[in-house]
């Protein structure tokens, strides 16, 4: 009687075992195939994003409503994209040779169109404006500008825009105000990384 019943328990966990292990093998398949590529863009059409790689392969991307994008670490979307950002990407296949995009991010590397981050080393500054300006990491440059209401720290303490000099790391928080300057609310950098 106790044979009988452990060979049905051992029959049953057999069982479980075949029927789980698809399953099982299925899921590290899926997660197998999801990869990330980097590259500059060299096209947008629609929601698909071309990409050239380092090694000089091309790559296309769609994107999907689910798609996610983020600009220095910040919620952004496709529209905010542009030809020579460099992009990492979090892809999947399509199933039929192709990517989708599960997330795309990129980091400035030209002024912000309406507001935003900018960040950058600082070039030149001029106190008596109020201003710095910053050369991007792509090597175009911005003016930040700033007001009695900007929030300025420098090496974490407090600073005004006199206090930094060439070659100082800063990121600057704001908007471009309707001549299209970029006003800073706040600023932040030194010898160190920026915050």
């Amino acid at each position: 009687m106790n044979r009988v019943r452990n060979l049905t328990v051992t029959a049953i966990l057999s069982l479980s075992l075949m029927l789980a292990l698809p399953v099982m093998t299925f899921g590290q398949g899926e997660n197998e195939n999801r990869g990330r590529v980097r590259g500059k863009i060299t096209a947008i059409n629609g929601t698909s994003i071309d990409i050239a790689r380092r090694d000089g392969s091309a790559a296309s991307l769609a994107t999907t409503a689910e798609t996610t994008f983020t600009i220095d670490g910040e919620p952004a979307t496709l529209a905010e994209l542009a030809v020579d950002d460099h992009i990492t990407a979090r892809v999947h296949p399509d199933g039929s040779g192709g990517l989708i995009a599960d997330d795309v991010r990129s980091r400035s590397e030209r002024p912000p169109q309406n507001g935003g981050r900018v960040s950058g080393l600082v070039a030149s500054v001029d106190a008596t404006q109020g201003s710095m300006t910053v050369t991007l990491r792509g090597g175009n440059t911005v003016v930040i500008f700033t007001t009695a209401d900007t929030r300025i720290l420098r090496n974490r303490q407090p600073a005004t825009v006199a206090d930094f000099v060439a070659g100082d790391r800063v990121k600057a928080h704001g908007e471009r105000d309707p001549n299209g300057q970029f006003i800073a609310d706040r600023v932040l950098g030194g010898t160190r990384p920026a915050e």
